[in-house]
């Protein structure tokens, strides 16, 4: 578990306006004022004489009170060798950086009440390839690493469409259709194969030909577009501007299958290395 150790904040306003230069070899700060350059500083702050190890929390407290302030106000890491800010990228008071990884070096449960607000923490990074993962008949996905006894519960929606109206709204605006087999789509990209969305669109109007449009939806740029006021209707429908006409479509989203569905996530992992939140006896979420 990592230990906190207590120093007082003018330590820490010091270290923040650059008064302290950093020795790699020593792994030591010696405190420089330069508003005063004729004193002869010779103030060390010296953690690992204190028996900082790396992964304990250096906390800057009123005169070294052994009192947390707010959140992780306050609250660096030591990495071995010098101090660390917290990282800021997920939760903004702050989570164990990524360079501190879960498995060999620490174990999940190293941070558990001593970072406050999360419990973010990062695999080593072979681990990830190591996650297995299964869908089970409630389509809840999970992951184990048996060299560990790791479970992960994993959050992903991949075969559901966040508030339907805004997602579709929101990207039907940036893709236009394509067609594929003589079908029409809709195929919403993203960095990830995990994220892509296919839609397959109907047109609900039988006195169209469908053979032309495929045709003119190949040779131009058209795009689905929305009416809350269309004619005849009384609620928001999406519909292709052919021939100076506007038809109204359907669509539907093309769910992927399970095998699908754990390559990419396991191509996401792998390549990401995301965070995870551990809670408890070696369960973790993964949030993707």
């Amino acid at each position: 578990m990592a230990t906190e150790h207590f120093y007082p904040d003018w330590i820490e306003d010091a270290f923040n306006k650059n008064w302290f230069i950093h020795n790699p070899d020593t792994k030591n700060y010696k405190y420089t004022n330069p508003t005063k350059p004729n004193k002869n500083h010779k103030f060390l702050f010296d953690p690992t004489a204190n028996g900082v190890k790396r992964g304990d929390l250096i906390c800057f407290t009123e005169n070294g009170i052994k009192n947390r302030g707010y959140r992780n106000e306050g609250v660096y890491i030591w990495d071995g060798s010098k101090m660390c800010r917290l990282y800021t990228e997920i939760d903004d008071y702050g989570s164990v950086p990524p360079e501190f990884t879960v498995g060999k070096e620490f174990p999940p449960n190293y941070w558990i009440d001593k970072v406050d607000h999360n419990s973010i923490v990062w695999l080593d990074h072979d681990l990830y390839e190591k996650i297995e993962f299964t869908i089970n008949n409630n389509n809840k996905i999970k992951g184990t690493i048996k060299e560990y006894n790791y479970k992960i519960n994993i959050s992903h929606s991949i075969n559901k469409i966040p508030t339907w109206q805004y997602f579709l709204y929101e990207n039907m605006q940036k893709y236009p259709l394509t067609i594929n087999n003589n079908k029409i789509q809709l195929i919403i990209k993203n960095t990830y194969k995990l994220y892509e969305k296919t839609f397959d669109i109907s047109i609900i109007d039988n006195t169209i030909d469908i053979s032309k449009c495929i045709d003119y939806i190949q040779n131009n740029t058209v795009y689905i577009k929305t009416d809350i006021y269309f004619p005849t209707q009384t609620e928001m429908v999406y519909y292709i501007n052919f021939n100076n006409n506007k038809y109204i479509v359907d669509i539907f989203l093309l769910k992927k299958d399970n095998d699908t569905i754990i390559n990419e996530i396991k191509e996401y992992c792998i390549d990401k290395k995301p965070e995870l939140e551990y809670y408890e006896n070696n369960i973790f979420e993964l949030n993707i």
